[in-house]
């Protein structure tokens, strides 16, 4: 942005937040003080006081080179970039990380999906995956946005596979409290076990009554 326009309408510090959409500068993320001096040969003026203001940065997806999740997923079981490092962008849907207070739901990571303005125009595609972060070190919580950048691979276990980012190199919240993605709607019968490829990592939901018949994995998982 080239000028900033804010009204104040007390003295009070005011804080705002500018996130550049598309762009190809590189901005942030980083944090400024705008301060404001009053001079003037009318002395009615000098005495005027104009608060500080407080602007966050945040860069955009362009500038940071970030991979949505559906061109890692793709429309295959296998995802693409498999041994590649990348950086994703998307809100926490699902806190599994390992100093969580819910130990029985540890699965040492967390995953998340495309916010709704950023998925694609293809069915086929997940907008969901999972961090393996590992204890990392980073507390997220559902509903913040976070940019993680990690190794794309395949966890396997039986015959079954689900696309991860591990050996996390980085973890940023961006922001915290925002909407959740729209959940995936996913109906059985499938035909096609591969079907649900298109909702891994996502929210789901499921209008069917459902009965539990193998609680091996159902309780691990």
């Amino acid at each position: 942005f080239s000028s900033l326009n804010v009204t104040l309408s007390d003295t009070t510090s005011k804080t705002i937040t500018v996130k550049p959409i598309n762009d190809t500068v590189v901005e942030g993320p980083h944090t400024d003080t705008i301060t404001h001096s009053v001079s003037s040969s009318d002395s009615g003026y000098n005495t005027l006081t104009i608060p500080d203001v407080n602007v966050d940065i945040l860069d955009n997806d362009v500038a940071l080179n970030i991979t949505k999740i559906n061109a890692i997923q793709g429309t295959d079981t296998t995802a693409n970039f498999i041994g590649e490092t990348k950086t994703i962008e998307a809100v926490v849907v699902g806190d599994f990380q390992s100093f969580d207070s819910s130990s029985d739901r540890n699965l040492r990571g967390f995953y998340v999906q495309e916010e709704d303005s950023d998925i694609d125009d293809n069915p086929l595609t997940s907008e969901g995956l999972f961090i393996f972060d590992d204890s990392f070190g980073v507390d997220v919580n559902e509903g913040d946005t976070v940019r993680v950048t990690g190794v794309v691979s395949e966890f396997t276990s039986g015959t079954s596979s689900l696309t991860q980012l591990n050996n996390v190199s980085n973890v940023t919240i961006v922001s915290n409290n925002d909407p959740l993605p729209t959940a995936a709607v996913i109906n059985f019968p499938v035909v096609n076990p591969d079907e649900l490829e298109a909702s891994e990592g996502m929210r789901v939901t499921i209008p069917t009554t459902l009965s539990v018949t193998e609680h091996f994995q159902l309780g691990r998982f």
